[in-house]
């Protein structure tokens, strides 16, 4: 639910009701614009002839590539947490196949 603590931001706790999770939503948001930011500069710097050497864009890409590995890696290992309820039994089978099946629609949309 939403709890309205104080006027300037708002806490979202988990479905259970307790007050164990709370998230920060101004936070999150924060984080959200820095990140697309970010991605609007690198973007941006096609545009400049100086910025368009190869070492420069493969180091760049080199350093979005780490990125998306440890966000991966963040959200693999918090599948299991996630799937206790709904499969408690088989976390682990379920993480792999959904992982795999998005590694299979990346491929196909790859394709096209």
């Amino acid at each position: 639910g939403v709890s309205d603590d104080d006027d300037s931001s708002y806490s979202f706790t988990n479905s259970t009701g307790d007050d164990s999770e709370d998230y920060d939503v101004g936070f999150a948001f924060t984080m959200s614009f820095i990140a697309a930011f970010s991605t609007l500069l690198g973007v941006a710097a096609l545009f400049w002839p100086k910025l368009r050497e190869p070492k420069l864009l493969g180091a760049g890409l080199a350093v979005a590539g780490g990125v998306m590995i440890a966000a991966y890696a963040d959200m693999i290992s918090s599948t299991s947490y996630y799937f206790r309820e709904w499969a408690p039994d088989h976390k682990a089978f379920v993480s792999a196949a959904f992982f795999f099946l998005g590694v299979f629609f990346s491929a196909g949309m790859d394709a096209m």
